[in-house]
């Protein structure tokens, strides 16, 4: 039984939370809310078998994301001030932006738009990479160093937990920057292409 929204319940009465199909408890949920797993979408289920999809009510910016100006040679490729969107988020007390960047590259837009309509699940995807990083200290399970900006900020490369590859999504990322709480949204794509993407994201940020 899922609940939307239950009152009187603490995070003690929480059992399982559920961000993938290999999560423990994914058996637990009802089929629709399995495909909601599957789209990006993660979930509470309580000890009494209650189940609730997690909103965070407290970030309104998800829905709406705000666009900055990047100056010229804030990436290497960027030649011009280009507008990009961004979503602001809190995690442990910091105030991050995640700035996505996938589009201001020809190629790299190329492998974004291939997604059919799977672009939430990427954005969802790098938010709970980051946010995981945040919380153990730069460790993201499964995340892998693909490349670097600069010599001091790596490029992680993600990949969801679907088992079945062609409906996995993949992306690259940077964690937040000390300093700006800046984080980049360098590449979405399906799994299927992700070499591709990550080797096109190399051949450009070096």
């Amino acid at each position: 039984m899922t609940a939307e929204n239950l009152s009187g319940v603490t995070p003690e009465d929480v059992a399982f939370v559920v961000r993938s199909e290999s999560d423990e408890g994914f058996e637990l949920l009802e089929l629709p809310d399995r495909w909601r797993v599957q789209k990006g979408e993660q979930f509470e289920i309580f000890n009494s078998g209650m189940a609730r999809a997690i909103v965070e009510e407290e970030q309104p910016e998800h829905s709406d994301p705000n666009t900055t100006t990047l100056p010229s040679g804030t990436l290497r490729w960027l030649d011009s001030e280009t507008e990009v969107p961004f979503e602001a988020m809190e995690i442990e007390g910091k105030r991050i932006r995640i700035i996505d960047v996938s589009e201001t590259d020809r190629k790299l837009a190329r492998f974004r738009r291939k997604l059919n309509g799977s672009s939430a699940r990427v954005n969802a995807l790098v938010r709970n990479s980051i946010r995981e990083g945040i919380v153990n200290n730069g460790i993201v399970e499964g995340a892998q160093v693909v490349g670097s900006l600069d010599r001091s900020t790596p490029i992680f490369g993600v990949q969801s937990g679907d088992s079945n590859e062609s409906t996995r999504v993949s992306a690259c990322f940077t964690m937040p920057d000390a300093r700006s709480g800046h984080a980049y949204l360098l590449t979405g794509s399906t799994y299927r292409e992700s070499l591709k993407a990550t080797s096109r994201l190399a051949s450009i940020s070096v």
